[in-house]
């Protein structure tokens, strides 16, 4: 089992959670901009080769993010930041507390992921939790920044 793919997904979530809490709060005088997500339908959806997924990965019908495969849970929470680039889905979630990341862990179980064995637990100061299942790498973190929470999700086929 090579380890180098987890470690550059964890790092990239790591990257996306630092990147989303330069942005996280505005200035005092400034109102926070609110979170959009962009729902398309079947017809307009990219085709799975842009994100790099199996031609046989179906997009989640409630996806955060363009190429959200259905077989990974959407967490519960606020699409903050979408880092995701060609090769992987990288999603920072605005969540109530650092409880999220135990519960999303708890939907990842129960779809059918598991903790895989010998991933990074830390990267640059970052806990990282690493499953895999249905054909995905699902990379997992929390970081907190003062009153916000963020959950980071990376996605990568395998």
């Amino acid at each position: 089992m090579q380890l180098r793919p987890i470690t550059t997904l964890a790092l990239v979530a790591a990257v996306g959670l630092g990147l989303s809490g330069c942005m996280a709060s505005p200035p005092a005088d400034e109102e926070a901009p609110a979170a959009t997500e962009v729902q398309e339908d079947a017809s307009t959806a990219p085709e799975a080769e842009e994100t790099g997924a199996d031609d046989a990965a179906e997009p989640a019908a409630d996806a955060p993010i363009d190429g959200w495969p259905a077989e990974v849970p959407v967490p519960a929470g606020d699409l903050e930041q979408d880092a995701s680039n060609d090769a992987q889905i990288v999603g920072a979630f605005r969540v109530a507390d650092a409880s999220a990341g135990e519960a999303y862990a708890a939907e990842l179980e129960a779809a059918g992921f598991t903790p895989m064995e010998g991933a990074p637990s830390e990267i640059a100061g970052v806990e990282a939790n690493v499953y895999e299942g249905a054909g995905h790498l699902v990379a997992t973190s929390i970081v907190e920044a003062g009153d916000v929470v963020l959950l980071s999700v990376a996605i990568q086929p395998m």
